[in-house]
């Protein structure tokens, strides 16, 4: 299996004027914070005990001053 990459696109400070343009363009959205039962039923101390791992973290490895680590929306997260 071979995972598709897209090819880079120039980036700059007018791509992200022109992204903040078009959103200001668009009616607000509320977002979907509908959580799953097995998160929204969580308490706290379950939810304390997941853990991030820190090897799957997005441009690991990619010898960048940075990384990206994801959580899970859940216990503190406003869902309602």
């Amino acid at each position: 299996m071979s995972s598709a990459r897209a090819e880079p696109v120039a980036f700059d400070r007018s791509v992200v004027r022109q992204m903040a343009r078009d959103l200001a363009g668009k009616s607000f959205k509320v977002p979907d914070n509908k959580l799953p039962d097995n998160l929204k039923d969580l308490d706290y101390d379950r939810y304390r005990a997941i853990r991030f791992l820190p090897e799957r973290a997005l441009w690991r490895g990619e010898k960048l001053p940075f990384e990206a680590q994801f959580f899970i929306a859940g216990f503190s997260t406003p869902t309602e």
